[in-house]
C-alpha cells in the first residue's frame, strides 16, 4: 500500500486543525465571528446560552487534542 502522508505530517496537520477549531472559538467568544451564523443559528435568540456552550466546545477540543 502506498503512502500518502507521514504519520508526522498527519499529526501536524490534525494538530492544526485543532488549533484552528480552538481559535475559532475564541474568536466566537469575543464576538469577532457573529454568533448568529455558528450552532445552527439556535444561539441567535438566547445570549445565555452562548458562553455555557462554548466552554464546552473548547474544553471537548483540548480534550480530544490531548488523546
Amino acid at each position: 500500500m502506498k503512502k500518502i502522508v507521514s504519520f508526522n505530517l498527519a499529526g501536524k496537520i490534525l494538530l492544526g486543525a485543532f488549533f484552528l477549531m480552538l481559535v475559532l472559538h475564541v474568536l466566537i467568544l469575543s464576538q469577532v465571528v457573529p454568533e448568529n451564523i455558528v450552532w445552527g443559528g439556535q444561539i441567535n435568540d438566547d445570549q445565555s446560552n452562548l458562553l455555557p456552550v462554548e466552554i464546552i466546545a473548547i474544553s471537548i477540543t483540548l480534550i480530544f487534542n490531548n488523546l
